[in-house]
């Protein structure tokens, strides 16, 4: 995971992305036709950052168009290899936070974009995802707030004192709805959701402010 805090005046984030396939083509004595396409990796992009909307680039090509705060955007196919993700202001030009990143072929990644007006968190979860048997199901908590989280479930601490722009290993948690209880400093929400059987979720806590809030995404 890697983690950049970095001064931010208004905020983007990445709606959809552009596939690198192309290669070449090798033409045999027989007329056969081999073509080379391009590896590629998933990335999936959270908004959740206390500011209305930004841009995200791969190096300097721009990933589409905006997605506001509360929402994500893919799984998108992006080029594998070393690279620049670039979050820029809305005009595109305004840098706010940048990280050099290398994506390996067939990897899922999942980028959340937090923290606050003055201190800008971009989060890189690369790390594989579970692939749950029947009557299993996976439960992942990422901080994306300014300040440390606390998630109960009942008397479970899943997430005690949770830093900023880090995440817990994926817990495994039975098929049943669940009540959560989140918590940072003097705000307080919870959360209810249906944990499904066979699915992988993803939980991002994040601030709008004056609140907590949560997105909750499925990742298998």
């Amino acid at each position: 995971m890697h983690t950049l805090l970095t001064p931010v005046l208004s905020l983007a984030l990445l709606a959809s992305v552009a596939t690198a396939c192309g290669g070449k083509q090798n033409t045999d004595d027989t007329g056969a036709v081999e073509q080379t396409v391009e590896a590629t990796a998933s990335l999936r992009v959270i908004h959740a950052a206390a500011a209305p909307t930004a841009t995200a680039f791969l190096n300097d090509v721009q990933l589409g168009g905006t997605i506001s705060a509360g929402s994500e955007a893919g799984p998108l196919d992006i080029p594998v290899g070393s690279r620049t993700l670039t979050v820029r202001a809305a005009d595109g030009t305004t840098e706010l936070a940048s990280s050099r990143e290398t994506f390996e072929a067939d990897t899922e990644y999942t980028v959340v974009v937090g923290g606050s007006l003055q201190n800008l968190l971009v989060i890189v979860l690369g790390d594989a995802v579970p692939t749950p048997v029947p009557g299993q199901s996976f439960v992942r908590f990422v901080n994306a707030h300014s300040d440390a989280v606390t998630i109960q479930q009942g008397e479970r601490a899943v997430a005690d004192g949770l830093a900023p722009g880090t995440a817990t290993n994926f817990i495994e948690m039975e098929p049943e709805s669940y009540r959560f209880e989140g918590s940072s400093g003097e705000l307080a929400e919870g959360l209810s959701i249906s944990v499904n059987d066979g699915r992988v979720y993803l939980v991002t806590a994040y601030g709008t402010g004056s609140a907590l809030a949560y997105i909750v995404t499925t990742l298998r």
